[in-house]
């Protein structure tokens, strides 16, 4: 079919879309001014149709790669943590290699180090296929005592040893599982880097009858005001090659069980972490799940002690 009129599909830039056709009139009375102004019409309605669906797909196309870096700084950062327990065997090995204990703690070491890299490359790998596989991740039955003492036989290697102290009917809660033990086993590397042999580092679990409260204390080098401002920032770092993204990462998980991530800290003194997971409660009306995301750092430069 010939086309009689043509109509071009111009945007506001003068940029050519396409163009609106018509063919032959059916009658022999042909096409009229109101035929054109009409189509004249219909030309513009299409090119804003076509514009805002130019729109939509460039923001979708932003939305994912601005979810590929988000992920990807995140497991950069694990990455760093997991070379950085490899070093601490490596420089360990000089001074204790002929220890027959050391040799199985360095070899088991290496064997958890090696799988977590597997496992975080497989992550990578699905996510970068479907960056938002995380949102839907599904929850299950975790046992935080459980997960606390898994987390801790990642990181059993020399250095300061975490003391766990387990609370006592501590209710099993619905928990996206290894998210939440990426977010112990940053918090739990971050105050080893911060503490020295002598230092101690502290674990403990307790239920108040509304939430469990999972609470981390060092008696490392702490943080000033300026640090604690800036702690859940993204791409903020207290540390000298830090990547700024450890804690911001840990809010946005904990944030994501309806918790409650809170940090206080004394330069020179230590550092105290408390998280705490709400038991859900819904709301027998609307079906709606009523708790709260929060998460707060404060400083007390006149205690005596980090609490």
């Amino acid at each position: 079919t010939q086309a009689h009129v043509c109509v071009p599909l111009l945007t506001e830039q003068g940029r050519l879309l396409g163009f609106c056709t018509l063919s032959k009139e059916l009658t022999d009375e042909g096409y009229d001014q109101d035929d054109f102004d009409l189509l004249r019409a219909i030309a513009r309605h299409v090119t804003m149709l076509l514009v805002q669906f130019e729109l939509i797909t460039e923001r979708s196309s932003s939305a994912k790669w601005e979810a590929v870096h988000r992920f990807s700084a995140f497991y950069l950062h694990d990455l760093k943590n997991l070379a950085s327990s490899l070093s601490m065997v490596a420089q360990n090995a000089a001074q204790f290699g002929g220890n027959l204990e050391f040799q199985a703690t360095a070899m088991q070491t290496v064997k958890n180090t090696s799988q977590r890299i597997i496992d975080l490359m497989g992550e990578l790998s699905r996510q970068a296929k479907d960056p938002n596989l995380n949102e839907g991740a599904i929850t299950e039955a975790v046992d935080v005592n459980e997960l606390v003492k898994d987390t801790l036989g990642a990181v059993k290697d020399s250095g300061c040893q975490p003391n766990f102290h387990p609370g006592h009917e501590v209710p099993i809660l619905q928990l996206k599982r290894e998210p939440i033990k990426q977010v112990l086993l940053n918090l739990i590397l971050n105050a080893r880097q911060a503490t020295d042999e002598k230092g101690t580092i502290d674990i403990s679990t307790a239920y108040d009858g509304e939430q469990v409260i999972v609470e981390l204390i060092d008696t490392g080098s702490g943080m000033t005001m300026a640090q604690l401002e800036k702690l859940f920032q993204p791409f903020q770092s207290s540390k000298r090659n830090g990547l700024g993204v450890g804690l911001f990462q840990c809010k946005r998980i904990v944030e994501d069980h309806h918790g409650m991530i809170h940090i206080e800290s004394q330069e020179g003194r230590g550092t105290t972490v408390i998280i705490t997971f709400p038991l859900q409660s819904t709301d027998n009306a609307s079906g709606v799940v009523s708790n709260v995301a929060k998460s707060g750092v404060s400083y007390d430069p006149r205690r005596n002690e980090c609490p």
